[in-house]
């Protein structure tokens, strides 16, 4: 056994994934999330992060003094996080993980469909928008608003919801939003939510401009009578009017996973792009005005049709602070041979 073994510290599991491309980049994406975690939240005082084999399995260790369950739980909820150690003298001693989950992991795992985001890439998305927020003492208790501008069929809406927060979104493309609108539904019902589902269009001057779904939802009777709910906020429309539905200063997180090229509605003229560079242009005004002061944004993005140089002039120009800071190049990782995913994160100062 390695000499590293008998040193004081903690060994995190990594999570198997089901994706093998993603599977061979978790581990470098996990130890810099955890770095991330420890510049943003100081009192982790997390040192040595490194990556290592134990047994053939991949592991991030780490070092951190005076481990409590605060800590604990920020570690626990790691994008990749499967199970916690603590090294001694040559063992692995089990440490309980305290999740923030409060819903069923199906709520994630349970919906299968071309072009969805790798869930454990989602989280990490989540993660970092919220933990680099003014507001990260309640990314993993639940409270807050993630507004997600280009949602799909709600992969970061339904991860959201399980860490307890509301959620809010657009999605231009209509076959998209009518699958996550009979997805909830069914899911809800399912799962004998108590809960209030209204979907209706929204017109203007007698056309329709619109249409969207809300959910009132509560865990329980006993969470229902503690006031204790959670909603959803979904609009069909150009996410270019957002604020025509979201009001300024309403969402705590903005968290994104951006076309890889395919068209959406953000073009010139009324004309459909293939390429996110405009639709960023047009909307990151739109998006920092829904932004509470203190809240951040994160975005990733095919770095094939969209040079980051560029990103983060357009985040500036839009009042965001970039939050680079030596982390720049480290979330980059291949998707497949014609996507290479990048991540960025700006806040609203």
């Amino acid at each position: 056994m390695s000499a590293g073994l008998i040193m004081p510290g903690f060994a995190l599991l990594i999570a198997p994934s089901a994706n093998k491309v993603y599977a061979s980049s978790a581990i470098e994406l996990t130890v810099a999330e955890l770095r991330l975690f420890s510049r943003e939240v100081q009192e982790l005082d997390i040192r040595n992060v490194d990556k290592t084999t134990i047994g053939g399995l991949p592991y991030v260790v780490f070092d951190c003094t005076d481990i409590d369950s605060r800590k604990i739980s920020f570690i626990s909820n790691l994008s990749s996080a499967y199970a916690l150690f603590e090294r001694c003298e040559g063992a692995l001693l089990p440490v309980e993980l305290i999740s923030g989950e409060k819903l069923d992991s199906d709520l994630i795992t349970i919906q299968r469909y071309a072009g969805k985001t790798n869930e454990q890439f989602t989280r990490l998305m989540l993660n970092l928008a919220l933990v680099c927020s003014d507001f990260r003492e309640r990314a993993f208790t639940g409270g807050l608003h993630v507004f997600d501008p280009v949602f799909g069929r709600g992969t970061t809406l339904n991860r959201a919801l399980t860490y307890g927060h509301h959620v809010g979104g657009t999605e231009l493309d209509k076959r998209s939003f009518d699958g996550y609108q009979s997805f909830i539904k069914t899911w809800l019902k399912d799962k004998r939510f108590k809960h209030r589902l209204t979907a209706q269009p929204v017109k203007k001057n007698k056309k329709l401009i619109a249409t969207r779904f809300d959910v009132t939802l509560a865990r329980s009777r006993d969470a229902l009578k503690a006031g204790e709910q959670q909603t959803i906020n979904a609009v069909n429309v150009d996410t270019r009017r957002s604020l025509d539905f979201f009001a300024k200063d309403s969402h705590h997180v903005i968290v994104g996973d951006l076309p890889y090229g395919i068209r959406h509605g953000a073009g010139v003229r009324g004309e459909l792009s293939r390429t996110p560079d405009v639709l960023v242009a047009d909307c990151l005004p739109v998006w920092a005005k829904i932004l509470k002061t203190g809240g951040t944004l994160a975005l990733s993005w095919n770095t094939r049709n969209f040079a980051r140089d560029k990103f983060v002039v357009l985040l500036r120009d839009a009042g965001l602070l970039v939050l680079d800071d030596g982390l720049d190049k480290a979330f980059k990782h291949r998707v497949d041979h014609v996507i290479t995913r990048d991540l960025i994160v700006a806040k609203k100062v």
